[in-house]
């Protein structure tokens, strides 16, 4: 009966002492299967970051989220579906790897997965450097010395394009749209006479045996403080054929005067309800160089949270915003006078893109908010010799209305009275132009332009 125990005893220790090593090995070899190793990754310059790589049976396992996440590629992850699906560094370009059916497509591309390609952790997806370079053309190279991690491609992955952006952004900014003041700056002594320029072009053309000639000369000097311009235009055709034209101004501007910015004599133009050229005089507060800015223009829009707005006028980069968290995002712009485009480039934060465009027309009857402006003047007009004379004021009401009120006269026969008139410049919805002119005793006009 001893020894049956002792037996017994024995056995069962000696199963366990033989059990418990080979438990043990199974452990350590498991461990082995599965061991996490950091890895140093960087990428031209940009991307600098610990991966935490996965080594199975000697063989190297890269996570997709984490290079993905680093690179700023497009992807989401489903654990549960044991899929990685998304966009590689274009929109049309979409992949999706699933280690359910072991099936992979990228575009128009399909592989078969093997067991040994991947697997799906509990929070990320790996794939063997052999995928990522079979599928997406990413050649991941490793340093086992020195756990390092580096990466070519052919492709310009959107980390790079988003870098490349920002430094071209900088170049850009330096040329965006803005008030520059550069004031005109009348002389600091005046002088009876003094400079000249002139300007000319001649243009012959040929039709057959018929030769004509066109000419045009512009001449300009100071004279008593003021600009003086003396110009002629003609041509002269076959069999002595002939016409031309003279025009002869002088302009005083007056030394930081908001009452009472200039005037002139000689050939002018009238900015009346019914505008003609005439020989006569005005005098106006507008200023001497044309104005540049209207006012500013409010971008109040929505795209996809956190993308990145690039704004452009007349492709200058004016302004960059972030939306939020909910894609709401506004801007003010400088909106200057004439016809401009203002676009956007919208950039998500894994490479996607949008554009967008509008067309803004600002007339120059339009005057920045709380602006008056007057211009007094009279003569006689050029085409039929007969008198006229004006007065008229213009207030900007707000950035995008303005009113102008004013009187015109003409000693014309079928006309002999003054004439009443007033005319209204709205800009609705941003994008559409309404004007509104009232000539009581003798026209209703209204025009929309949607541009």
């Amino acid at each position: 009966m001893i020894g049956y125990r002792l037996q017994y005893c024995l056995n069962h220790y000696s199963f366990w002492i033989i059990i418990l090593p080979v438990f043990f090995a199974a452990q350590t070899y498991s461990q082995e299967e599965k061991q996490e190793v950091y890895y140093s990754f960087q990428y031209e310059g940009i991307v600098n970051s610990v991966i935490t790589a996965r080594l199975e049976n000697y063989a190297l396992y890269l996570p997709v989220g984490e290079l993905f996440s680093a690179l700023h590629i497009n992807h989401t992850i489903d654990i549960q579906k044991k899929e990685v699906h998304g966009f590689f560094v274009r929109t049309d370009n979409r992949y999706t790897l699933d280690f359910d059916t072991l099936a992979a497509f990228i575009g128009k591309r399909t592989y078969r997965l093997q067991r040994k390609d991947g697997f799906v952790s509990e929070s990320d997806i790996f794939l063997s450097p052999a995928i990522f370079d079979s599928v997406f053309q990413l050649h991941f190279v490793s340093d086992t010395r020195q756990l390092s991690l580096t990466l070519t491609t052919i492709d310009i992955l959107p980390v790079v394009e988003e870098q490349q952006r920002i430094k071209g952004r900088r170049l850009g900014r330096g040329t965006a749209l803005m008030q520059e003041f550069h004031p005109f700056v009348c002389p600091g002594e005046r002088t009876l006479l003094n400079g000249g320029v002139v300007d000319y072009s001649l243009t012959a053309s040929r039709a057959g045996q018929k030769t004509d000639f066109t000419y045009d000369v512009l001449s300009g000097l100071e004279i008593f403080g003021g600009d003086f311009q003396l110009g002629r235009t003609g041509y002269i055709a076959d069999q002595g054929i002939s016409s031309s034209s003279s025009t002869i101004k002088w302009r005083y501007v007056f030394d930081e005067n908001d009452y009472l910015r200039q005037g002139a004599v000689g050939n002018l133009y009238s900015n009346s309800m019914q505008p003609a050229s005439y020989r006569g005089f005005f005098l106006t507060n507008e200023p001497a160089q044309t104005r540049i800015l209207q006012s500013e223009y409010i971008i109040d829009e929505t795209t996809l949270p956190l993308w990145e707005v690039e704004l452009y006028v007349n492709d200058e980069l004016v302004a960059i915003t972030r939306a939020d968290e909910t894609g709401h995002y506004r801007m003010n712009i400088p909106l200057p006078y004439g016809t401009s485009v203002v676009s956007t480039k919208q950039y998500g934060p894994t490479g996607e893109f949008k554009r967008g465009s509008v067309r803004l027309d600002i007339p120059y009857t339009f005057l920045p908010r709380g602006d008056i402006s007057y211009t007094v003047g009279g003569g006689e007009t050029v085409y039929d010799q007969h008198t006229t004379a004006f007065v008229n004021a213009a207030l900007g009401i707000t950035d995008w209305l303005t009113d102008k009120v004013g009187v015109e006269y003409t000693d014309h026969p079928g006309f002999r009275k003054g004439l009443l008139f007033n005319s209204l410049s709205l800009r609705a919805f941003g994008e559409h132009l309404v004007a509104i002119d009232a000539a009581p005793l003798a026209f209703y006009r209204s025009m929309l332009t949607a541009t």
